[in-house]
Order: C-alpha cells, then structure tokens, then sequence
C-alpha cells in the first residue's frame, strides 16, 4: 500500500499539468454540486414555512363531493364544497398523534360591493375561528394597519394586495376603522389621487357561489395585514370572522322548529277562497296576527353552525405529509365520514405544482453539472492513460499486473478528489454562507418560489454534506471506470511500439 500511494504521488507531481486540469474540474464541480444542494435544501426549508406552516398546513381534509384537489384556487366561480360532520372529523384527528394541530376553515370566494354603483372587485374569503387558526398558523400576519389580533364578532383582515386590487377596480382605498389614511402604505396611483380619495373603513362582501343563495354582509376592517412571504399569492385572501363568512356564503341552518302565533297559524290553514280575500278590500282579521312594517325575527336567518368548507392539518413532523395524508385518507373512510385527505402540494394547485417544477428543475440542473464533470474528466484520464501508455507498459513488463495499473489510477484519481474535491465541498459550504448572510430579497413571484420565501436563504444540513461527498465520488468513480480499464489493457508490446 506504501508503494502505490508513493506511486500515486510520484505519477501527479511528475503529469503535474494533466492533475492539475483534473483537479480543477473536479474543484468547480464539487462547489457547484454544494452550492446547488444548499439552494435545494433552502428552497424545501422556505416552502415548508411559507405554504406548509404559514397558509396551508401538511395535510388538508375536504368534503368527498369535492372534485379537485386543488382547493387554494380553482377555476373562478367554482366554490369548495362543504364539508359536513366537522365534528365527527375533529374527533378523530384529536385522536391522531400525528396530528399537531388543526384548524376549521370556510373558504370560497365573494364580491367586494361597490356602494356608489360602480364596478366590484373579488376576493377569496377564508372564514376562520381566530383561536383555532393562530395555533395552526402563529404570527404568520403581519400589521401594515390596524390591528393583526382582530377582535369583537365580526371583522375582515384585509391583505394589501387584495385593498391595491379592489382600489384598481373600484377606485375606494380601504382602511382600518376610524378610518385614517396612512400615507406611507398608498400605491402610486392612490398617492396621484390623494386629494379625491375615497376612503372607506367597512367592507361589504356578498358569496360567489352556485351551490347556494348568497347574501352580502357588511364588516368593519380591523386590520390591513401582509403575510412574510407570497403575498401576490396569499394576498388574495381575505380573512373574516367565521360567523360572517357563513351568512356571506348563504349557509344556513337546513332545518329549525319554528312556533307559531294564532294569527300566522290561521293564515297558514286559510283555503284558497279565504286566500283571495287577501286582495279584497277588507282583509281579514287574523288574531295574533300584528305585524310591523320591517319586522324581521332574528332567529329565521340563524346560520348553520357547524358548516365548514376545509380542515387545514399540521403534523409533529413534516416529513411523512404524503404517508399521513394516506393513512388520514383511510381512516376517515373506515369511519364513514363524507371527507378525504389532500396532501399539502396537491391542495395547493398549480401553486404547489409549480414549486416542485421549480426543485425538479434545480435538481436535474446539478445532475448535469455531475454529468458533465464526469465526462470532462474521464475524457482527461483516459489521453492520460494513453500518453502513458510506454510507462505503463514498462510496469507491466517488470511484473505490475493489472489490478496494479487499476489501483494505480484509481488512488491517483482519489488523492485529486480528496484534495481539489474536498476543497471544492469547502468552497461551495462558504459560498453558502456568503449568499445567506447577503439577505437577498426580491418582490417577483416566481424568484420567490425558487426562494421558497422573499429572502434567498440557502442552507446545508449534514445530509446536505454527505450528499456533496457522495455526489464527488460518484463522479470520480464514473469518470475512472473507462480510463482504468483503458490503462490496464496496455501490454509492454504496446508500449514498445507506440514509444
């Protein structure tokens, strides 16, 4: 073994250009490799906090009626399905110890009414019960206006981008009550038109639905509120007191028992000559039957309590979301339940579509950087093995059989993976480090998914470490195989003729 490391050694120094060029390359190569896990690892990191942890959760429990998996933004027009027996659903993900938490959710999509008869804007409603929601999604809003903890029965938390919209479509710039314009927060336009602008502190909503009659609810705004990251993308969503997203949508109780007074019991068992004498000049008197102009009994339009639309589901650990998602999927058909499970990436649509898109992309980019290393360096080893052909040849004359000339090649390759390869592994670990302390922002969408936030934060992990040295000997060994046994089918004859 000491001969052939000082054989190895001895062959570098003396083909010192050639190592060189090899050791170059698999320097470049080894960085690049690192820098490119560290983004994959950064990118996976940031979508789980910004999709998983911050909107969607791991797992999503849907109504089994509902068509698509896609239930973040589906075709315009096309509302969720309602999830029925959310209790009985919640009882049995109580019993999950995977399960962390989870939050009941309405969510559909509403008009945003214009007052002065002008043109409306849209937004999707997500109708929440604020307690359950901040323990799945925790401080994940942040306050431009207004207060991010709403407070009292009815309220909307509008996002940003869902006001600029609305100001665009309707010319009305929202605000928190009481009403105060924060001029710092106004788009450009809005600045334009400072002196003539229409400032309102109350939304009126009606649903955007056609399973059901919708009516329109008018809510006070407690809070203009960004989210950290995607906000062209979940700024859209405005978030309302579950109890006024129901009313909105036009879910309301199937079913009540209703008394009635002596005079609306007459007028019920009236025939139909009794009937016509209502378009008389004498209507008949009906005991009991007071009624005002624009009495309306409260209770007639009580909302039904336990409609839902989805179960937003975090997990201890967000590692096995597929496996969970199945077992989950499993167990609410065990137990009869009208509901499935989604795994995050599937609810989340072309959204969570386009962020593996984006992962699958990167990944095969840094395969072909493993590819091209591999080929550049073989292509290198083997002219090696052929201008060596006559001191090859020597050796296998003087006895060096051919697993020696194989080993031979393959420690010198080694020694120049360990030295320039683990260089190259250093190199892209520091260049990691300088990228994630340069805090690199951008506002485009699409960066933002390569992202996995607003911020370009790449990171390695040990598994990220040992990847990089696996990918180095993998393209060390793919490159050698050919070269090596290149190498060991040189005879002394050879040498002699071609010297």
């Amino acid at each position: 073994m000491r001969l052939l490391l000082s054989l190895c050694g001895r062959n570098l120094m003396r083909h010192r250009g050639r190592s060189l060029v090899v050791g170059i390359i698999l320097f470049f190569g080894a960085m690049v490799m690192t820098v490119g896990n560290g983004v994959l690892s950064g990118m996976e990191l940031g979508l789980r906090e910004n999709i998983r942890e911050g909107f969607l959760g791991d797992v999503v429990i849907a109504s089994d009626e509902q068509e698509s998996d896609n239930v973040l933004m589906g075709v315009m027009g096309k509302g969720i399905a309602r999830l029925d027996r959310a209790d009985e659903i919640s009882s049995l993900l109580e019993g999950d110890p995977q399960v962390q938490a989870f939050a009941p959710v309405g969510k559909n999509m509403a008009m945003v009414l214009n007052e002065e008869d002008g043109f409306p804007s849209f937004a999707y409603l997500l109708g929440v019960d604020w307690e359950s929601y901040r323990k799945v999604f925790p401080n994940r809003l942040q306050a431009l206006e207004g207060a991010r903890e709403p407070q009292g029965s009815s309220w909307v938390l509008l996002p940003a981008t869902a006001r600029d919209m609305a100001f665009e479509q309707m010319g009305v710039w929202f605000v928190p009550k009481p009403g105060e314009v924060v001029d710092s927060t106004l788009t450009e336009t809005a600045k334009e038109r400072r002196s003539q602008l229409r400032v309102r502190d109350e939304m009126v909503l009606m649903g955007f639905s056609g399973e059901n009659t919708t009516s329109d609810v008018r809510l006070p705004i407690q809070g203009v509120v960004r989210y950290p990251a995607l906000n062209k993308i979940w700024g859209w969503f405005a978030i309302v007191d579950i109890e006024s997203y129901r009313r909105s949508q036009g879910y309301l109780a199937a079913s009540e028992q209703v008394t009635l007074d002596s005079g609306r019991a007459a007028l019920m068992e009236m025939g139909d000559t009794d009937l016509d004498d209502l378009f008389g000049s004498k209507l008949p008197t009906l005991p009991g039957a007071a009624l005002r102009t624009g009495e309306i009994d409260s209770n007639a339009l009580r909302t039904a309590s336990a409609a839902w639309n989805l179960i937003l589901v975090r997990l201890h650990s967000a590692e096995g979301a597929d496996q969970a998602a199945s077992r989950l999927d499993s167990s609410l058909k065990a137990a009869g339940l009208p509901a499935r499970a989604i795994v995050w990436n599937k609810a989340a649509g072309p959204i969570g579509g386009m962020a593996v898109l984006i992962k699958g992309a990167l990944f095969v980019f840094v395969a072909l950087l493993f590819v091209v290393a591999a080929i550049i360096v073989m292509n290198t080893l083997s002219m090696a093995a052929m201008e060596r052909s006559a001191e090859i040849g020597m050796m296998r004359a003087i006895g060096a059989s051919r697993n020696f000339i194989r080993l031979l090649f393959a420690g010198e390759t080694a020694l120049l993976a360990i030295l320039f390869g683990g260089a190259g592994i250093l190199a892209g670990a520091l260049a990691v480090t300088v990228l994630r302390s340069m805090n690199l922002s951008t506002d485009n969408d699409f960066l933002q998914m390569a992202y996995g936030g607003e911020t370009f934060q790449p990171v390695l992990s040990l598994l990220d470490w040992g990847l990089a040295v696996l990918q180095l000997a993998g393209t060390s060994v793919t490159a050698l195989i050919y070269p090596m046994g290149q190498a060991a089918r040189i005879t002394p004859l050879e040498a002699i003729q071609r010297d």
